[in-house]
């Protein structure tokens, strides 16, 4: 056995270069991945692009519609939540059931929305300001609004009371 100049024992000399060599195979074998999986990527969006246009389905918003911005009318009845930079996190569970959590804490809120049709619209503004829209083929969205909060939708059929929304707000308030 001998040692190296750091006191460790090693079998032979030849250590250090099959870790050298080692770590050059990883290295090529991640470089591989990445443009594999960009390949990939590239492969899916043009099947799905070739799928939609088969079957007549145009989903796909105009750029000018992309990352459109939010107004505070677009965001009522939650634009109290959202502006309260004490709220971290709001979870709407239907028109009537929203809580929001405080210092850790998860409340219920008075504020409702009037009707399923109000929530739908609510939700089709949030959607929008994040460059997306409501698909009957998507009924999970995970996104982040553009000041970063991250926000989850579930739709129906996936949520069997209606939509379900939470926004995990980062930043003191959403614009």
């Amino acid at each position: 056995m001998l040692k190296d100049e750091n006191g460790f024992t090693r079998a032979s000399n030849e250590l250090p270069a099959q870790q050298h060599s080692f770590v050059v195979e990883i290295e090529n074998f991640l470089s591989a991945l990445a443009k594999y999986s960009s390949f990939l990527e590239e492969r899916c969006a043009a099947m799905e692009r070739q799928l939609r246009s088969a079957h007549g389905v145009h989903h796909e918003l105009p750029a000018s519609a992309e990352h459109t911005p939010v107004k505070k009318g677009d965001l009522a009845p939650l634009t109290p939540l959202l502006e309260d930079a004490s709220v971290d996190d709001i979870m709407i569970n239907g028109p009537d059931t929203i809580y929001f959590e405080r210092a850790g804490t998860i409340e219920p809120s008075e504020i409702r929305f009037s009707s399923h049709e109000a929530l739908e619209h609510f939700t089709e503004n949030l959607m929008a300001s994040m460059g997306l829209r409501m698909q009957p083929d998507r009924p999970f969205i995970d996104a982040r609004l553009p000041d970063g909060s991250r926000v989850n939708i579930v739709l129906p059929p996936l949520s069997v009371d209606g939509i379900s929304i939470s926004i995990r707000k980062i930043g003191h308030t959403i614009h």
